[in-house]
């Protein structure tokens, strides 16, 4: 793979802010002169699972008037939704037909088709949101970022916690001093999941149901035979198609001390975990990530355990005996020196533990922001189409985040801790950089 050179958070951020009056209008409301109460006509691609529900909250905010799904059944229950926008089973054959007509699209699908849909509208500059995690690879976090610098339209990556006003919250909170310098985060994930044995070979070829067209399903990964071990649902414990529980969930729990800690590259990472090491993700796992000090804030373990690793892991001695952690799963810690923050997955309800010491600074302690915080990430999307402006998560920010946590993954997969040079884009050991990258195979390269 050839190393991509890596752009500083800050120095991103400070160029999406030079170029913030120069992003690229969406020609159809650019073309309407579109006024503050113009809804954009949008694009919905993927209609199961987390699509259902997405697509209720878009038609509440935007003129839904296409809709791709490569399964027919799910296409045909949101055709019920919106009878009168257009379908289409390739998103490509959607973006040839309806591309001039669009305001922006946003893919609901799993993790390994993000890359190439995103990839796509960029290059016909075309705002796009996207599911998380980013991409499957760091090697597609990074591409996707520079396509995005260079097409100036609005992007977002959809972690839900980082549109809802706690980041800014727990800004406010480490800016007042409250928890001292930070040099520990630990992330407890105690949520159930469905695990696929630690296998070396695919499973045996199934027909492939009626409606489905497998081959665009599939998209730009390597080719694999139908199975319902991959489709409906469970996608995400094959690292070919998703990132686990890391990529599941990681990504919203780990988001708040990512962006507020100003963490950018790990220089090390190291897991263990209960399989993994194969074709599927692992039963459970540990990883700690060590980021060097940074402007003037002092180095910091990060630390994530899902699975039999959550059960064993001590909580925080803040933390009080018999108290539940934020949510039914789990809770992210950012341990300072005079005191340790407790928030929920999503990165909200951010409190001091233990509760009496909450207490003693509830006058005080800062209040949350209200930017973004109506309608979340998805209405912040829709707002800067309209407005030319870029959304809290654009690519330029959720590209480095979600290379950090894909780090994780690699050194799950290869059992080894390793250094990272995040300027370069490599660890200098061939197997896990060999596993920095996807090949994409003939008919799908962009």
């Amino acid at each position: 793979m050839k190393p991509i050179p890596m752009i500083s958070r800050r120095d991103f951020v400070r160029g999406s802010l030079a170029l913030g009056s120069l992003l690229i209008l969406p020609k159809n409301l650019l073309a309407q002169g579109a006024s503050p109460n113009e809804k954009p006509n949008i694009a919905f691609i993927g209609h199961g699972a987390i699509g259902r529900s997405d697509l209720d909250a878009l038609l509440r905010e935007a003129n839904v008037v296409a809709l791709c799904d490569v399964d027919e059944t799910n296409l045909a229950a949101a055709r019920e939704k919106v009878p009168h926008a257009e379908t289409f089973q390739d998103f490509r054959a959607m973006l040839d037909k309806m591309g001039g007509k669009l305001d922006g699209v946003y893919a609901a699908t799993p993790d390994h088709s993000h890359f190439i849909i995103a990839l796509h509208c960029l290059k016909r500059k075309l705002p796009v949101m996207v599911q998380k995690p980013l991409t499957n690879s760091i090697a597609e976090a990074r591409r996707l970022r520079e396509a995005a610098a260079e097409a100036r339209v609005p992007t977002q990556m959809a972690n839900q916690g980082h549109g809802g006003g706690w980041i800014e919250m727990v800004e406010d909170i480490l800016a007042a001093g409250i928890l001292g310098p930070v040099r520990e985060v630990l992330c407890i994930h105690t949520k159930a999941m469905g695990y696929t044995p630690d296998l070396q070979a695919y499973p045996a070829a199934q027909p492939v149901p009626p409606g489905l067209a497998w081959d665009l399903w599939v998209a730009h990964r390597p080719w694999t035979e139908y199975s319902r071990s991959f489709h409906p649902g469970n996608w995400r414990n094959w690292w070919r198609f998703g990132n686990g529980r890391l990529g599941d969930w990681g990504v919203h729990t780990m988001d708040v001390a990512w962006s507020v800690l100003k963490l950018g590259a790990p220089e090390s990472v190291g897991a263990k975990s209960v399989g993994g090491r194969n074709l599927t993700t692992p039963a459970g796992s540990e990883v700690t990530w060590s980021f060097p000090a940074r402007d003037g804030r002092p180095a910091v373990k990060l630390t994530w355990c899902d699975g039999k690793f959550a059960e064993q892991r001590q909580r925080p001695p803040q933390l009080e005996k018999n108290r539940r952690l934020a949510d039914d799963n789990g809770a992210a810690f950012l341990i300072g020196d005079d005191n340790t923050l407790m928030h929920n997955s999503y990165g909200g309800s951010p409190r001091i533990i233990p509760e009496a010491k909450m207490q003693e600074l509830a006058v005080s302690f800062p209040k949350k922001r209200l930017r973004n915080v109506n309608g979340g990430v998805l209405v912040d999307w829709l707002r800067c189409i309209r407005d030319g402006k870029q959304p809290s998560s654009h690519f330029g920010v959720s590209g480095p985040f979600t290379e950090m946590v894909l780090l994780g993954n690699l050194a799950i997969r290869t059992g080894k801790k390793f250094n990272w040079d995040g300027a370069a884009g490599k660890s200098g050991d061939p197997d896990v950089d060999q596993l920095l990258d996807c090949e994409a195979r003939d008919g799908w390269r962009v």
